[in-house]
């Protein structure tokens, strides 16, 4: 399972390369919730503004995707809360 959460999180890297406007730096906080329910299908929520077109594509390339962990008994939820700072 371990590893497939992994693979999860570094689909989500883009997230952290995002452009900013000059040398300002600025903070943009991001609240993830990522679902695998008991049929195995992964869906990510949380991302809005800009990023939301990113949550949509990652969605769309994950409709094939499935994964099952603990024999499919249960629903498992991942949340992720961070800061990204840009210049």
């Amino acid at each position: 399972m371990t590893s497939k959460i992994l693979v999860l999180l570094i689909a989500l890297l883009p997230l952290s390369s995002f452009a900013g406007n000059g040398d300002k730096e600025k903070t943009k906080k991001i609240d993830i919730h990522i679902t695998l329910d008991k049929k195995g299908q992964v869906e990510i929520n949380g991302l809005n503004g800009e990023l939301k077109e990113l949550q949509d594509e990652i969605n769309k390339a994950l409709e094939d995707v499935t994964i099952n962990v603990d024999g499919a008994k249960k629903k498992h939820d991942i949340h992720i809360k961070a800061e990204i700072k840009t210049k």
